[in-house]
């Protein structure tokens, strides 16, 4: 496994040195996201430590900017394609979050940062200090993250509300693809 990781990077690395001296590179965005680690397993309902993944976004003429805000992978795409100076309506569920973080100079941010993320056949919503877990049997457990230590501790209160926005998260993709309403307004 940890050649395979070296072998990547080093791919990568070269593959954007060619980009750089390229007569494209003026022109283009990369974007390299990884998946969640490897190690996903354990006992816990959703391992929250190990969906904290690394996505870099580059071009030749954008600054650097580290981004601490708590994002999701699905925020990538319309964050790309604002990058790019595409305005408009898309169909993604994501945020652009050149326009929601506070690394971008919203202040104050304009949405509560949230992240999701699907374990076996947990679905799990994270937003402020709170996570929420769905369970296959229809019942739900909450936890309060600390972003810091990466921790779990049991909720000592039921947000109602948490539950049914990590509900809407859940259900909506499938029933937009089945009523076939997943479009923009033409």
């Amino acid at each position: 496994m940890h050649n395979a990781v070296k072998y990547a990077d080093h791919a990568l690395g070269q593959f954007i040195a060619q980009a750089c001296s390229s007569a494209y590179w003026a022109d283009t965005l990369f974007l390299v996201v990884a998946d969640h680690d490897t190690r996903v397993y354990g006992d816990e309902l959703v391992p929250v430590s190990k969906f904290h993944i690394p996505g870099v976004i580059l071009g030749s003429d954008l600054p650097a900017r580290r981004i601490d805000s708590l994002v999701s992978q699905i925020d990538l795409a319309p964050t790309l394609l604002s990058l790019m100076g595409i305005d408009g309506e898309h169909p993604f569920a994501g945020r652009d979050l050149t326009r929601t973080l506070p690394e971008f100079g919203n202040s104050p941010a304009p949405v509560h940062a949230r992240a999701m993320m699907q374990f076996d056949q947990n679905f799990a919503w994270l937003e402020r200090n709170l996570l929420t877990v769905l369970l296959p049997d229809g019942s739900s457990r909450q936890f309060a993250f600390d972003r810091r230590t990466q921790s779990l501790a049991p909720a000592t209160t039921t947000d109602h509300e948490a539950v049914r926005q990590a509900l809407a998260n859940v259900l909506m993709p499938a029933w937009l693809y089945r009523e076939q309403r997943y479009r923009t307004a033409n």
